[in-house]
């Protein structure tokens, strides 16, 4: 990615308690932490939970996999051969026991009793929806199109 695209993708932020701006922080907006979650969850050699939760906070925070971001996971999970099978089976890897062994006391006590009483349903359904595309097509990496 060259120097103007990953300006682009920086935002500034900054407040104090009272939520006045009070300072220029440079930060990497949700559309672009999307994918590289994505691609942490997928290309780990193991599953880590925390990316799973990460990128259930990021879609309800209003992220959005679209465009060339989009374009660029297609491209990556075409290019490692991840087909949908893959993309499921590695989501059934988030198990309520794999959960609970990773999240139990990362996570706000209150967070993650909502998680646990939800059987952690509520990662695996963010998943879900962020590789809907390439889930709902069934296909091997060589029928994926942009």
């Amino acid at each position: 990615m060259n120097l103007a695209a990953q300006l682009e993708m920086l935002r500034d932020r900054g407040f104090d308690d009272e939520g006045n701006a009070t300072a220029t922080i440079k930060v990497v907006s949700r559309d672009h932490l999307l994918p590289q979650k994505a691609e942490a969850f997928v290309f780990r050699s193991g599953v880590k939970v925390r990316d799973a939760y990460d990128i259930r906070l990021l879609l309800n925070a209003g992220g959005m996999l679209s465009g060339e971001l989009e374009k660029h996971l297609s491209d990556v999970l075409a290019m490692r051969e991840i087909g949908s099978e893959e993309l499921a089976a590695r989501i059934d890897q988030v198990t309520a026991r794999l959960c609970r062994a990773q999240l139990v006391g990362v996570l706000p006590a209150h967070e993650y009793r909502a998680l646990e009483r939800a059987d952690f349903q509520p990662l695996r359904l963010a998943l879900r929806e962020l590789f809907q595309r390439w889930l709902q097509e069934g296909a091997t990496w060589t029928g994926w199109r942009h």
